[in-house]
């Protein structure tokens, strides 16, 4: 009975108090909590409904979404992946129906000759900045996302396409 008092009481209580940016909050469980377990062990689980995590590693999971979207250019696994089937759309173009915004980018970006610019993640927000390469001038895309954890729950999205006759030679990029 001691012993249990004592485990119960004492000794986890000070493993939570000890332990560093790997608490008992986090839901992810691994035997050796060194950052590349701690990462792996979480990226394990489904993204989607997001689950608490921490902003670097929310950070890590918004750059592998943004490589499978426009790296590999998969939208299918990119949305069913990272992104909640209630996602909140605020492209005019688009409706609130995840399968359709699937429909229409899976015509779109495969096909697209795109480049990821810059890249952020801070505060749930993840940003991109595209150089769309279109045929004659290029467009710049700003992608805003935010996440729950670590499930993408909204978007946005900015187009701004370069006039032929633009005189700033370094314009959008």
């Amino acid at each position: 009975m001691h012993l249990v008092r004592f485990v119960l009481f004492i000794v986890l209580p000070l493993a939570f108090a000890v332990s560093p940016q790997y608490s008992v909050h986090l839901p992810c469980s691994t035997t050796d909590p060194t950052e590349e377990n701690y990462v792996e062990a979480c990226l394990q689980k489904k993204y989607c409904p997001g689950h608490e995590v921490d902003e670097r590693l929310q950070g890590k999971i918004f750059a592998d979404f943004l490589e499978t979207l426009y790296g590999e250019k998969n939208v299918s696994k990119a949305f069913e992946t990272y992104v909640d089937l209630n996602v909140i759309e605020h492209d005019p173009d688009d409706t609130q129906d995840r399968d359709a915004i699937v429909a229409r980018l899976s015509q779109i970006i495969p096909f697209a000759n795109m480049t990821i610019l810059s890249s952020n993640f801070n505060n749930n927000i993840g940003l991109a900045h595209v150089k769309v390469n279109e045929d004659p001038e290029p467009a710049a895309l700003a992608d805003i996302y935010r996440m729950e954890g670590t499930c993408i729950v909204e978007h946005w999205d900015v187009i701004q396409f370069r006039p032929a006759n633009s005189i700033n030679p370094i314009a959008m990029f």
